[in-house]
């Protein structure tokens, strides 16, 4: 991989947050701080969350995938939350839904045809017992950098 996509900066574990604005603004900070994404990153995913919600509940595990346009991008990175609580996002597929949500990754891509593959990735990834159970039981940043870096990065070099 040409460029760090993640590393430990980028995780947040055991944060708790009053709701999705705020642990989204959290992450698009860090991804900001890394030099990756544009001032105007974390107000562009929060009103395209309005429109485009990201929550997502698999059989395993109920999580967020909040994005924006590649415009908002400088290189393509990603942040990840695991939350001591849970806070709301609305369905993907039912912005009606509201779902309580603990994991939260928010993509700064930069390459927009990259953009479907890397979501496709994180769904995969999401939907694997195995995979969600090692990062809802994870103590450590490292585990979970391991946890996305072994799985996330097929099909998205930079």
């Amino acid at each position: 991989m040409s460029k760090k996509i993640i590393d430990l900066d980028l995780i947040e574990l055991n944060y708790k947050a009053e709701n999705k604005e705020e642990i989204i603004g959290r992450l698009s900070e860090l991804l900001q701080k890394k030099g990756k994404v544009k001032a105007t990153f974390k107000e562009a995913v929060l009103e395209r969350e309005k429109v485009f919600p990201t929550g997502l509940k698999t059989k395993h595990i109920t999580f967020a995938l909040p994005h924006t346009d590649p415009e908002h991008v400088n290189e393509t990175g990603i942040a990840v939350a695991v939350l001591e609580n849970t806070v709301k996002f609305s369905s993907m597929d039912n912005a009606s839904k509201i779902l309580d949500v603990n994991t939260i990754v928010v993509m700064a891509v930069k390459d927009k045809s990259k953009q479907v593959t890397v979501l496709q990735n994180l769904i995969s990834m999401m939907q694997d017992k195995k995979i969600t159970e090692e990062i809802q039981s994870s103590k450590d940043k490292t585990d979970i950098l391991k946890i996305f870096k072994k799985n996330l990065f097929q099909n998205i070099e930079d």
